[in-house]
């Protein structure tokens, strides 16, 4: 056999197992509450890269408002998911993609960044927080739907709004009629 057509053989033998393994880890396995038996109940179908997209804009957003240190980043994300009442990754990448809800996004698009060294740290810690917040849930630290830092900014709505929290550069509220945190 020629080199030429072994290494074909290789690659269609790869790509064989790659498509079986794939279909192997994306069965939906069901375990039934009452007998605890387990079954196959078909195939997950998702898309990875919207996937990827949706996790790598939501982290992008907590990096940009504050990477100052994972403590503030958990805070914007608590605010993300305040808003989108959920922790599932589509309802959290739109409440981040609103318009007109976080500086570092203008018209759907990013606003440019300057980074330094220990940004890269940053930003990993960032894309953790939002994959453990939407596949295991995210213990909230406080009711805030709303910040600002008020070195930089006087939002107009301010007086609508209790603090419940100051972390870093940003004050962190919640409406005056829904005060509980």
């Amino acid at each position: 056999m020629s080199k030429t057509k072994l290494y074909l053989t290789l690659v269609v033998v790869t790509m064989l197992a790659m498509a079986i393994l794939s279909m192997i880890f994306n069965y939906i396995e069901y375990t039934d509450q009452t007998t605890g038996s387990r079954e196959v109940t078909g195939y997950v179908t998702v898309d990875k890269s919207l996937y990827l997209k949706q996790l790598d804009d939501v982290a992008f957003t907590l990096f940009a408002e504050d990477r100052s240190n994972k403590l503030g980043m958990k805070y914007v994300l608590n605010v993300i998911i305040n808003r989108a009442k959920s922790t599932e990754l589509s309802a959290m990448h739109a409440v981040a993609l609103k318009r007109k809800q976080f500086s570092c996004w203008v018209g759907g698009k990013r606003v440019k960044q300057t980074y330094n060294a220990r940004d890269r740290l940053r930003y990993t810690q960032a894309l953790e927080l939002v994959k453990q917040a939407s596949e295991r849930g995210f213990k909230p630290l406080t009711r805030a739907t709303h910040y600002y830092n008020p070195k930089k900014v006087t939002p107009y709505w301010k007086h609508q709004y209790t603090q419940v929290a100051a972390v870093n550069d940003h004050v962190f509220l919640v409406r005056k009629f829904d005060r509980k945190s």
